[in-house]
C-alpha cells in the first residue's frame, strides 16, 4: 500500500514538474532576446550573434528555447531596450511564453579591421580581423534576479592572397565569413556559460521525508539525459561580485545516495549532513546536486576558493 501511494505521488510530481514547479519547468526553458549593443553595428550582426547563442543551447538536450520573434515582440513598443528593462514590467508576458530564464547579451566593443597589403614575396593580400567583447547575463524570470554574468571575447580572422578564390570576393563577403567564425565561438561559450550556471542541471525540488529538524530523503530533478552514478553531493551557491560580474561558489552541505530513479526524477537518501540540509532549506536557499564522482577533490577545492565556478 505504501509503495502504491509512493508511486502515485511520484506520477503526480512528474505531472506537476512537466507543467512547471512554481512556474518553472524541469527542463529549463530559456529565452534569448536579440542582442543589444553599446557601439554602432548592423542589425544583421546582432541577429547573427543571437542565432549563435540559441544554437549553442539547442545543441544541448537539457534546454528548451523560446521563439525569439515572439520574445522580441514583447519589447517592440519600447523606444530603447536596456538589460535592466527586460524584467522590470514585462515579467508576466515573458513567463507566459514559457521562459524560465532570459539569456541577454550586450556588445561592449567591436573592432573590425579590413586591410589590403603586400606579402613578403610581393603578392597582394587581403586580411580581415574582428574582435568582440560581450556581456552575457542570465536572469531568472520568476524572481527577476540576476543568476550570473560574465564577459565574453570573440575573435575572427581571414587572410587571402592572389590565386585564392577569396581574393576576388567583395570585401563584404569576407567580413561576413569572419563574423560567422566569431559567432561560432559564441555558441560554445554560451553553452558552457549556461551549463556551469545550472551546475550540471540537477536541483532538489522536494523533501520526501524529514524528522526532528533533519532532512532524510529528497527528490532531485535532473536535466541530464543519461545520468550515471549512485551518490550525490548537495549544495547551494554563495554569490559574490568581482568587477561587476556575479560569481558563485558551492557550499557543500550533504551527501546522498540514489534509491530510485524514474525518468528525470531521483529519490535520494541523505547519508551525511541532514541537519545542515534542513537549516539551508529553512533559510530559503535553492539546493543543487552534483554526482559524487563527477568532480574530483582538487576541483571541488578550487571551486571553494572561487578559482572556478
Amino acid at each position: 500500500m505504501k509503495s502504491l501511494f509512493r508511486n502515485f505521488c511520484l506520477l503526480f510530481l512528474l505531472l506537476v514538474f512537466s507543467l512547471g514547479v512554481e512556474g518553472q519547468s524541469v527542463v529549463p526553458t530559456i529565452g534569448v532576446p536579440t542582442f543589444v549593443s553599446d557601439v554602432e553595428m548592423g542589425e544583421g550582426s546582432l541577429l547573427l550573434l543571437g542565432e549563435a547563442a540559441e544554437r549553442g543551447l539547442t545543441e544541448n538536450e537539457g534546454f528548451r528555447i523560446v521563439d525569439r520573434r515572439r520574445l522580441d515582440a514583447v519589447f517592440m513598443a519600447r523606444e530603447e531596450v536596456r538589460h535592466e528593462d527586460y524584467l522590470a514590467s514585462d515579467r508576466e508576458s515573458i513567463a507566459a511564453l514559457g521562459a524560465d530564464y532570459l539569456l541577454v547579451g550586450r556588445v561592449l566593443s567591436r573592432k573590425l579591421v579590413p586591410r589590403q597589403s603586400t606579402s613578403p614575396d610581393g603578392l597582394p593580400t587581403k586580411t580581415v580581423s574582428l574582435r568582440y567583447q560581450l556581456k552575457l547575463s542570465l536572469l531568472d524570470v520568476r524572481t527577476g534576479q540576476l543568476m550570473k554574468a560574465e564577459t565574453s571575447h570573440l575573435e575572427g580572422f581571414l587572410s587571402t592572397r592572389v590565386g585564392e578564390p577569396e581574393m576576388d570576393a567583395p570585401l563584404e563577403s569576407l567580413i561576413a565569413q569572419v563574423e560567422r567564425k566569431a559567432a561560432a565561438q559564441l555558441s560554445k561559450q554560451v553553452r558552457r556559460f549556461v551549463l556551469r550556471t545550472f551546475q550540471g542541471g540537477m536541483q532538489v525540488v522536494d523533501v520526501l521525508h524529514e524528522s526532528r529538524n533533519k532532512i532524510n530523503e529528497v527528490l532531485v530533478a535532473t536535466t541530464m539525459p543519461n545520468f550515471s552514478g549512485q551518490e550525490l553531493k548537495i549544495y547551494f551557491n554563495e554569490y559574490y561580485v568581482i568587477s561587476g560580474d556575479t560569481l558563485a561558489r558551492p557550499i557543500v552541505l550533504a551527501e546522498a545516495r540514489i534509491q530510485r530513479q524514474e525518468d528525470r526524477l531521483l529519490e535520494c537518501k541523505i547519508l551525511k549532513g541532514s541537519t545542515q540540509l534542513y537549516d539551508a532549506r529553512e533559510e530559503g536557499h535553492v539546493l543543487y546536486a552534483v554526482p559524487g564522482d563527477q568532480k574530483s577533490h582538487w576541483l571541488m577545492k578550487m571551486m571553494f576558493l572561487g578559482l572556478v565556478d
